[in-house]
């Protein structure tokens, strides 16, 4: 017996095939009204990316996303990876050094889940170097593609561009708060975007909570589930009550 499409863990659903065409039927058999979406490899520690993912997320929570929508997260697959290392010409050790796919999704995508337990976390993948080919496919099945969110991309003149932006209603660029750039940074081309992208400096913007979303040192400003309080500041990070709903890893 084959292995089924999609995987269920809690609130969190892996689809497990990498087929641009594919990923679009099994979103549209899951019937989410709207999507809000961001992408990478995640191949950075816990400590440097799960803080942004909970912010760049938090402020679309607070800002843009109704109840029933869901919170996609697009990440580069092992095939994918390859091609990135060939790319950067990495060592041996580097390639070694990789986690699979389900590793670095999970990464995010528990943390996500426990933050917003009562909202659908979805994980795809995809075997290109950019989403961009997954992203059309998307809104050329008339998924609503309400929002792409990136850190690092579009936020000045000199950041590389945001993959795929054309295809939403609406795209946000999050400075990052350090000096930290994502693992693509060198290898993605440069346009002129400012007509699409909304430029979003959350260690600045004030959310409902009365604090920035991230700090400078990269901790997260708002009130996070008990067990996220190493990616917060000690204030933060039990305001809110753990979700009822079991944690699984």
């Amino acid at each position: 017996m084959s292995a089924p499409d999609t995987v269920n863990i809690n609130n969190i659903v892996v689809v497990r095939v990498t087929n641009e065409d594919a990923i679009a039927q099994e979103l549209k058999a899951l019937g989410y009204e709207n999507i809000h979406c961001t992408n990478g490899t995640y191949s950075y520690n816990a400590d440097r990316i799960v803080p942004t993912m909970l912010a760049g997320f938090q402020y679309i929570q607070d800002k843009v996303a109704a109840h029933g929508d869901a919170f996609l997260i697009a990440v580069n697959s092992d095939v994918s990876m390859n091609a990135i290392m060939d790319q950067k010409q990495a060592s041996q050790a580097e390639r070694d050094a990789q986690e699979d796919q389900y590793q670095r999704a999970l990464k995010v995508a528990m943390p996500l889940s426990d933050q917003f337990p009562d909202r659908p976390i979805v994980v795809v993948f995809y075997d290109k170097t950019t989403p961009n080919d997954l992203y059309n496919t998307l809104a050329a099945e008339a998924l609503n593609l309400e929002t792409l969110h990136k850190w690092g991309y579009g936020s000045d003149p000199k950041a590389p561009k945001i993959e795929g932006a054309e295809n939403f209603n609406r795209v946000l660029a999050y400075p990052l708060p350090n000096d930290v750039k994502p693992v693509c940074y060198g290898i993605t081309g440069h346009a002129d975007q400012a007509d699409i992208i909304q430029v979003v400096k959350l260690s600045e913007v004030e959310g409902p909570h009365g604090r920035a979303y991230i700090s400078a040192q990269g901790k997260v400003l708002f009130p996070v589930a008990s067990f996220l309080q190493q990616h917060a500041e000690p204030a933060a990070a039990t305001a809110m009550p753990a979700p009822g709903a079991p944690r699984v890893g």
